[in-house]
């Protein structure tokens, strides 16, 4: 395989940070996760680059379509892949229509660091995908997996079941990025919560730092746009809660949020 750096120098490109244009040199990576893949499966893939990924996915789905927003690159894979659809587009401006249009129910792509959880709450939360295989730095990947301590693992354990498959080494890009990065993968779940509900019960808890779960109920500025969380308050006011509300947010685990959750959504028990 013809090295990412002499194809880009024949392109005249120069890997642009601002896109964390960053490109797989070695693939080894990505053998753990190819079984999950099936013969009907339509995969959306996003940033695929010079297409590395896509020459080890494209034998084992039904279809594959291509997502890049780079214009040079989205050039230069209708022209490597002519029988597969190149859309070079922003990823974040694609739209729930697509993918229901297009029956996608997976998605994979080395994701850019800094648009990495809107992807992830674009695939789960809006999009509704089956399976998501992701790229993503090994720091997040971890505060992914967390059993607790910040609100991205504690949201996202309601929309997937998440697996780290395999390491990234910082070496297997080019050029090569400052840290390591792992290949999760993420498979759609039943969530046992209101999903907005969930979202702003997260965001009132982890509002401020150092605060107790009380302060932050009563004082955050979130809670505000719904209706519904003023019963939320008079309960925290008026009610013994199922758990001590002068802990904070980042000392409780999944299932004491779902506890929380379903004390301040449950109108016949107090």
């Amino acid at each position: 395989m013809v090295h990412p750096a002499k194809i880009l120098a024949e392109l005249g490109i120069h890997p642009a940070k601002a896109l964390g244009q960053n490109f797989l040199v070695e693939f080894d990576s990505i053998l753990p996760w190819i079984p999950q893949l099936k013969p009907d499966d339509t995969v959306l893939e996003i940033g695929p680059g010079l297409g590395g990924v896509t020459n080890f996915v494209k034998d084992h789905v039904k279809k594959i379509i291509l997502v890049e927003k780079d214009f040079r690159l989205a050039e230069y894979l209708k022209k490597q892949f002519p029988d597969i659809d190149v859309l070079r587009e922003d990823i974040l401006n694609i739209k729930k229509e697509f993918i229901t249009n297009h029956q996608i129910n997976v998605v994979i792509g080395n994701l850019p660091f800094y648009i990495t959880t809107p992807i992830l709450e674009k695939c789960f939360v809006q999009w509704g995908i089956s399976l998501g295989i992701f790229g993503v730095q090994k720091e997040f990947a971890e505060r992914l997996l967390a059993s607790h301590g910040n609100s991205l693992a504690i949201f996202f354990s309601q929309l997937a079941n998440i697996q780290k498959v395999s390491s990234i080494p910082a070496n297997a890009f080019y050029p090569k990025p400052k840290v390591d990065a792992s290949w999760i993968v993420m498979e759609k779940r039943k969530p046992a919560v209101d999903i907005k509900r969930w979202e702003l019960l997260l965001r009132g808890s982890f509002w401020g730092k150092r605060k107790s779960l009380k302060n932050a109920f009563l004082k955050n500025p979130h809670w505000s746009s719904q209706k519904f969380t003023e019963s939320w308050k008079q309960k925290i006011l008026t009610y013994p809660p199922p758990l001590d509300l002068n802990r904070r947010a980042d000392s409780l685990s999944v299932e004491e949020f779902l506890i929380l959750y379903n004390w301040l959504n449950d109108n016949t028990n107090k």
